[in-house]
């Protein structure tokens, strides 16, 4: 798996020496790499948590949501306009962990929602964007909303 520094190069973030620079202050200081790239480099938060979620989606790889398994009684865990501004469905509990679908564009907005208004351990399925707003429609439907409309006016990603 790429580690976080050399998926920085590849987007073109950072070049392999800024990353060794990084490398050289956490080992100093112990700070995390991407606060060093942030204060050392100007890296956005945004290119931080992008490169972040990409390095877990090939962690984890990616799922079509219509084809999981939906616990019913999970869905109120969200409001329509939650699940759609945070771009998550919860799909189920497995003893007493629960899943929840998104996609790697809204994955750091997702565990941001999560790790404040969810109070259970979570762990995220990485879907991909059709299979998201199908679910969406499906189980939270607002007419008119699409995950891209809802990028456009700030709702998500």
């Amino acid at each position: 798996m790429l580690r976080l520094g050399e998926l920085l190069v590849q987007l073109g973030h950072l070049t392999e020496e800024q990353v060794e620079e990084i490398l050289a202050a956490q080992r100093q200081g112990g700070r995390p790499f991407g606060y060093l790239a942030e204060k050392l480099f100007g890296l956005s938060v945004q290119d931080i948590e992008g490169a972040w979620a990409r390095q877990y989606e090939m962690l984890t790889g990616t799922v079509d949501l219509r084809k999981e398994r939906i616990d019913r009684e999970v869905g109120s865990l969200v409001s329509r306009r939650q699940a759609w501004q945070f771009g998550i469905v919860p799909l189920r509990r497995h003893g007493s962990e629960l899943f929840v679908g998104t996609t790697v564009e809204h994955l750091p907005r997702a565990v941001r929602f999560v790790t404040w208004h969810i109070d259970e351990p979570v762990s995220f399925l990485v879907a991909t964007m059709e299979s998201l707003e199908s679910m969406l429609h499906k189980h939270y439907d607002l007419p008119g909303m699409s995950l891209k409309r809802s990028r456009v006016t700030g709702l998500a990603g």
